[in-house]
């Protein structure tokens, strides 16, 4: 291959052309390499009548300085991929060129770099944002690059996690305060007191991560008798601003549980939240209704001494019939509370009594009360004498059933 002179070193006061890496790829006519190695032997010649270096010297010089150039390529593509990167960095830990693409693979690489490379600010920005472990090389940077607002912002953006390992001059600045918990809620347990007392930090960090709840000072908390209607206004107000409000009821003060009016707009807001009530609201009637209002699955939460009468399920099932699936057996064979369930909610005969449910008489009445439970009946949905019933109430009351069925039914009719 042919070499054309693209840089130069100086030796001596002489410069000696440097090879060009690009002119490898280069197919050159036979007349352009006779060319170019007659001009390439003129300059070694001249270069050698004008000093006393020899020809065999200069050859020798630059094929190892090609060797070294190929040596550094093969050692900076080992440290971007992450090999050997102990040794590299033992031998080339000064090398700029190497450290950056040993951090730029792993942040953490820059621990292992020369001084002067951790106070680099290429050379740490380039491990802020590695492929693994971004934003960890602020732990390695110099502490003048630590205090650096723009180097700390650029490690929260890419590692909110990294804000712990903060320097005490940047760490509590609100803007970084404010960057920190709202990429990463938990990040509230190393802000300043003030800012776990301040209403709008911990509501960045609870949107993020509802746990984070566990930081945010006493007073937010419910714990402060002096502030209590100012922190049950704010955690009511936080409930509907994450998905899962328990994880921040884990954390407030459990006294709070005791207060019905609290508990009401709680459960009103998030059902789940009914599993925290006191014992002694889950007796209480008008909780109850409360609770079953929002959601009807709560009714497991209620005290099985209320569940046990016949009154309060009476009540309840005339709110919602579902209701009759967490009523006891007694009660699904009530056939009062079973026809004020079924016809608030025609699907609830499914969960009445199964002696209910094969007695004639009592599904003749019902049908008659609220033909659309007859898809939810049993068995008896399939005789022609309780589906002409409940067609006579209703001429769709037999939408999806088989049509030999219907056939009867008609015959029946006819008759």
């Amino acid at each position: 291959m042919s070499e054309t002179p693209s840089d130069a070193k100086n030796v001596d006061g002489y410069e000696i052309p440097k090879q060009d890496p690009s002119s490898k790829s280069k197919k050159l006519t036979p007349a352009e390499a006779e060319y170019l190695n007659a001009s390439r032997m003129a300059d070694i010649t001249w270069l050698t009548q004008s000093t006393e270096v020899s020809t065999m010297d200069v050859l020798h010089d630059r094929a190892i300085e090609e060797d070294q150039n190929h040596q550094l390529d093969y050692i900076i593509q080992k440290a971007r991929r992450g090999c050997d990167v102990k040794e590299i960095m033992r031998a080339h830990g000064n090398n700029p060129q190497v450290v950056v693409a040993a951090v730029s693979f792993n942040g953490e690489n820059l621990a292992l770099a020369h001084p002067d490379m951790q106070r680099s600010i290429p050379v740490v920005v380039a491990g802020l944002r590695s492929a693994f472990n971004k934003g960890m090389a602020y732990k390695h940077a110099h502490p003048d690059l630590q205090v650096n607002v723009e180097i700390a912002a650029t490690a929260l953006r890419e590692n909110p996690a990294v804000y712990q390992h903060f320097s005490d001059e940047v760490k509590y600045l609100p803007t970084m305060e404010e960057m920190a918990v709202k990429g990463r809620g938990t990040n509230l347990e190393h802000v300043s007191e003030d800012s776990k007392d301040t209403p709008k930090i911990v509501t960045l960090a609870v949107r993020d991560m509802p746990s984070a709840m566990q930081y945010a000072s006493k007073r937010l908390r419910g714990y402060d008798f002096d502030h209590f209607e100012e922190a049950t206004a704010f955690i009511l107000g936080l409930i509907p601003k994450v998905n899962n409000p328990a994880e921040i009821f884990k954390h407030i003060d459990p006294d709070l549980f005791d207060n019905q009016k609290f508990m009401d707009e709680a459960v009103t807001l998030h059902p789940s939240l009914a599993s925290f009530a006191a014992i002694h609201l889950k007796e209480d009637r008008d909780f109850a209704r409360t609770m079953v209002n929002a959601d009807v699955n709560n009714l497991s939460y209620v005290s099985k001494k209320l569940r046990a009468s016949n009154g309060f399920m009476m009540e309840i099932v005339a709110i919602n019939g579902e209701a009759l699936k967490w009523c006891n057996s007694k009660q699904q064979k009530n056939e009062d509370i079973v026809i004020e369930a079924v016809g608030n909610h025609p699907p609830a005969a499914h969960f009445m009594h199964e002696r209910l449910k094969s007695k004639k008489s009592f599904i003749r009445h019902l049908l008659k009360l609220c033909p659309e439970a007859l898809p939810y009946i049993g068995p008896l949905n399939q005789d022609p004498e309780m589906i002409l019933i409940a067609l006579q109430q209703d001429g769709n009351a037999a939408n999806g059933m088989q049509n030999e069925v219907l056939e009867e039914a008609k015959r029946l009719a006819e008759q």
